[in-house]
């Protein structure tokens, strides 16, 4: 009798996604990213734009700080992040076959000067001096927090000339009074029409130069004390202080200033702020007499751009009755 042959084995199915021979199966790869600040907690960072290279694939971060790159072949990658106000970086990263490759990235925020002031001054002072005073004003901020920033500098190349700013608020206020002798052996008034620039550096060495500025003005007119001067004795009201100008030809208020002397020291006491240009005299504020003792007193020129200048010190004394 003749025997027949039947099998029982069925054709594999291929339907593990592993097997080289499924449909399922692909060696597609990805990136699965995210850009954050580069300070602890590390705030999510929207809107950076993530360029692959080589490419040409590009994306933009979400509210989280989130990225993704699909469909990419395995093999070695570079991501590079841009947003302004930040360092631009660059990531190396090798995506194996058929992965999905997490990716962190962190920018460093750059420093940024948001505005400067700088002033002059002339201060005339008995007998017969005068100097000059340079004053630097900046706010500057950073994307990282102002504590991430370690140091500004104030430089004017055409005389050789760079010195640091002080923090005066933590807001970001950074600020330097520069006299005469703290400055090139050149006289104040030389330096209009000569760029300065200023120049902030954070602790992740991320650094810009902001400018040029220019000084507007340094003002050589300066008023002339009448009175009360050379130590007169006042006893009645209104105190009245009484000066000379020089005609002036730009925008301009005028300033008084009151300083208490005692036992050969002064500080200041009173100010009488915003007097119209041209006026030549004011009377002490409330009308009343200071308490009695020794002052000295002193009028300046202020223009639109906050350069002054003062005269010299007026020395009086108060008897009230």
């Amino acid at each position: 009798m003749a025997g027949s042959f039947f099998s029982c084995t069925s054709p594999a199915e291929h339907s593990n996604p592993l097997d080289p021979k499924s449909p399922a199966y692909s060696e597609i790869s990805g990136i699965a990213g995210t850009v954050t600040t580069s300070y602890p907690p590390f705030q999510p960072l929207e809107n950076v734009e993530v360029r692959l290279l080589p490419g040409p694939q590009l994306a933009s971060t979400n509210g989280r700080g989130e990225f993704a790159f699909a469909n990419l072949r395995a093999s070695n990658y570079k991501i590079h992040a841009t947003r302004p106000g930040y360092a631009a970086d660059t990531f190396s990263v090798q995506v194996p076959q058929r992965q999905i490759v997490a990716v962190t990235m962190r920018l460093r925020g750059v420093p940024r000067i948001d505005s400067a002031r700088i002033i002059t001054a002339r201060v005339a002072s008995q007998p017969d001096s005068i100097r000059f005073f340079l004053e630097v004003t900046t706010r500057a901020s950073d994307p990282d927090g102002v504590a991430d920033i370690k140091r500004l500098t104030v430089s004017a190349n055409d005389f050789v000339f760079t010195d640091t700013l002080t923090l005066v608020d933590r807001n970001g206020i950074w600020q330097r009074r520069f006299s005469q002798e703290e400055l090139p052996n050149v006289q104040l008034p030389a330096w209009l029409g000569h760029p300065l620039h200023i120049h902030v550096e954070d602790f992740q060495q991320q650094q810009i130069t902001a400018g040029p500025f220019f000084i507007v003005r340094v003002i050589q007119d300066t008023p002339e004390t009448i009175a009360p001067v050379a130590d007169s004795l006042v006893t009645r009201t209104p105190l009245r202080f009484i000066w000379r100008n020089s005609p002036v030809a730009y925008p301009h208020t005028q300033e008084v200033e009151i300083f208490r002397i005692d036992a050969g020291f002064s500080s200041f006491f009173a100010a009488i702020r915003r007097i119209t240009a041209g006026a030549n005299n004011t009377v002490f504020p409330g009308g009343a007499l200071p308490p009695s003792g020794q002052y000295f007193w002193t009028v300046k020129i202020v223009d639109e751009f906050g350069n002054w200048s003062r005269s010299k010190e007026a020395v009086f004394r108060v008897q009230r009755p």
